[in-house]
């Protein structure tokens, strides 16, 4: 099972994604051993989860997103780069208090062809927090 990388700003702050706005996750496949895959990648999917329920999001569960779907992979001598364009209905809350920001997961994993032409697999999970739109919540007791 792969680490989880909070996406950050680049200010070094923990990124956020406003509600019902698109974002976008931007990296580069590495093998397990740490190494960029200079190799062709095979296949991609994209699950998105919110964390504290493992709700899939927007029906975003083994969805292939290999350049279609929000997905683009870039082949680059020195390593792939991988672009995930994520929409307003993948950035929603989803179980998140009155005006409390939530965690999304988004797994991909991949397959590719590595230099001796064995095709492998690999796996990566981001989390971006996702802050609600501005919303007056009721005062506590009242419903």
């Amino acid at each position: 099972m792969s680490n989880i990388i909070t996406l950050l700003s680049p200010e070094g702050l923990p990124k956020v994604a406003d509600e019902n706005e698109s974002s976008q996750i931007n990296g580069q496949f590495f093998d397990p051993s740490g190494d960029a895959i200079t190799g062709a990648i095979l296949s991609l999917t994209l699950s998105l989860q919110e964390e504290q329920t493992a709700v899939y999001i927007n029906n975003r569960q083994n969805e292939d997103i290999f350049n279609k779907n929000g997905g683009r992979v870039d082949p680059n001598p020195a390593g792939a780069l991988l672009t995930i364009k994520l929409s307003p209905d993948d950035n929603v809350i989803v179980s998140a208090g009155c005006g409390e920001t939530e965690s999304h997961i988004a797994t991909c994993k991949w397959t590719w062809q590595d230099l001796e032409g064995d095709t492998r697999t690999g796996t990566q999970k981001w989390r971006l927090a996702v802050a609600p739109a501005l919303v007056a919540c009721p005062p506590a007791g009242w419903l």
